[in-house]
Order: structure tokens, then sequence, then C-alpha cells
């Protein structure tokens, strides 16, 4: 910056080695310096964005933003919508804050700033051009939340795998479109019902019989297969009933959950449709569950074994 001083002074040049030394052995240097680039930037979305609206149960309109490219979503209210509507490149965080306050009557620049900084991280807006010594000193992490950082991915581990939607189209297309006709699903809640009654007037002595019972150790493999059976098929309920309303599943994956084993679909394409068909997809898991417990509770009717009935 050029300036003109009104006494004499003495003025310390900092150079920009300096800058980065000083940044590399003190954290909080280096994220003061991080906001004053945040606070001059201009910051630019991404082209190619898909922008859906939808009515919210309080009438107000919410944004969702697609990335086609990267399949990520993020949703935004009015305000958020006005802060989007001026990362053109041309507008620096003062000048958002400033039309903020002109518009909305609330001067926020920090909530701005959050929504800047969300927006970036979800791959929406263009990097900023920032040489790689400075970038890599933005990019340390004390060495405390690298500890937990890997704890955590330890104990939620995940393995997903992607590009699993024309998998999911076709297997929908050759028969899975069945399951949700009229008459399929009148079947599915008719043996969930009935499943509930049989089961609650068949086993209401369930807990007595099983602390009698002394089963094998393969009577409890096949519990844990069946359990892991059972997982698979709640993922799929939800996975169907996004293709049931036309909607991309956009990866599956299995994994732990603090030791325990768990399965996943991605649904984030839901987030375009109403909210009716996002219930439905919610609710599609634990349903399909309910329906294989009453096929099993009724499987139960029918079978001798005492074993095979407590499973």
């Amino acid at each position: 910056a050029t300036i003109k001083t009104v006494t004499a002074c003495k003025l310390l040049e900092l150079c920009r080695d300096d800058l980065i030394a000083v940044m590399g052995e003190d954290v909080s240097v280096s994220g003061r310096m991080m906001e004053l680039l945040n606070l001059r930037g201009r910051p630019c979305h991404i082209d190619d964005v898909v922008i859906t609206n939808r009515v919210a149960p309080e009438n107000t309109t919410i944004t969702i933003l697609k990335n086609p490219k990267y399949y990520t979503y993020f949703q935004l209210s009015p305000e958020g919508l006005f802060v989007w509507e001026r990362l053109d490149g041309q507008h620096t965080l003062r000048d958002i804050a400033l039309d903020y306050l002109a518009t909305f009557k609330s001067f926020a620049p920090h909530t701005i700033a959050e929504t800047i900084g969300r927006l970036s991280a979800a791959g929406f807006l263009t990097d900023k051009k920032i040489s790689s010594d400075v970038q890599e000193i933005f990019s340390q992490v004390p060495f405390w939340k690298r500890m937990l950082m890997g704890v955590k991915k330890i104990v939620e581990y995940r393995e997903m795998w992607k590009n699993v939607d024309k998998t999911f189209t076709k297997l929908y297309q050759k028969g899975f479109w069945l399951f949700y006709t009229w008459p399929a699903q009148i079947v599915m809640a008719a043996i969930a019902v009935i499943g509930v009654v049989v089961f609650a007037r068949e086993h209401l002595d369930f807990p007595h019989t099983l602390s009698q019972f002394s089963g094998g150790p393969f009577f409890f493999i096949a519990l844990v297969v069946a359990f892991l059976f059972s997982i698979f098929v709640h993922e799929l309920g939800h996975a169907f009933t996004t293709k049931a309303f036309g909607r991309e599943v956009l990866g599956m994956g299995v994994g732990l959950y603090w030791f325990g084993p768990m399965a996943f679909v991605d649904t984030s394409d839901m987030w375009l449709a109403p909210r009716l068909q996002r219930i439905a997809v919610t609710a599609a898991g634990p349903y399909t569950n309910l329906v294989l417990a009453g096929v099993a509770s009724l499987g139960a009717l029918f079978i001798s074994n005492s074993h095979v009935q407590l499973g």
C-alpha cells in the first residue's frame, strides 16, 4: 500500500519470508492471515450448478444446490441464496455484508463468512490461488487433532463404492419395481401387521425362554448372519425407493460405527424431491425390516424346531 505519514516515523519492513516464518510458528497468526484473505477475496461460485427450489412446511422457500460433477448438495435459506447470488468474483465479503444489511436490516458478516466457508468446503466455489508454501501452512493440523482424527477413522471406518446407480436402475427395471405396485404394497403391509400380532401372541414369554436357552455356536453364527442380512435389506429399501421416485443412488458402502457393523446408501439426490417422497425414502428402511420380521414371525408358526423359532 502507498501511504503518507503526517509525522516522522520509523517503519518496520516485513518481507514475505518473515510473514511465512511467523505463520509457521504461531497458529493464531496464520488464522488471522486466512481471515484477512477471506475478507479481501472475491469468492466466485462454480458453473453448471443445478438449482432447485421447494417450499418448506413453514411456507419459506428452500434452495438446493447440486454439483453434477461431484454429486454434492447444499441447502440454502433465502438469506443464503442472497449470498450465493453475489458470489460472482466481483464482490468482497464487505460488499456482500453491506448489501445484506440493506436488504435484511441485519449486519451479519460472521454468518456470511460461515456460509461462504461451508460452500467452499462442499466444492461449490472456485479454488483460491494461494501459493503452495502458504497453503501448506494453512493446512497444518495440531497433533491432538490429528490423533482424534486417527481414532475416529478407526471407530468410524467406511468403505464406499460410487457409480452404483446404473446397477440399481437395472435391478429396479428387471423386477424390483413390482414391490412398488399397489398389490405388492397391500400384501407387504398385511404381512407386517399380521406378523406383529402373531409375535405378540406367541412370544410374550420370550425373555423367559431366552434365559433358559443354550444354543450352540452355529446358532449364534446364524443369528449374526441374519442380523447382517437385515441391515443389507434395510439399505436396499432406501435405495430402491429412491429409484421408484426417479432419483439417483449416488453410492453404497459398509463399515464400522464404534466397532458395530453397518451398511449405507447415499440417497442425497432425494434432497431435490418433494417432502413426502423424502419421508417415504427415510421410512423405507425400517418398513422393509418390519416386513422381513413379519415374514420370520409367520414362518415360525409352521416350524417346530425351537432353535429356529427363537431365532
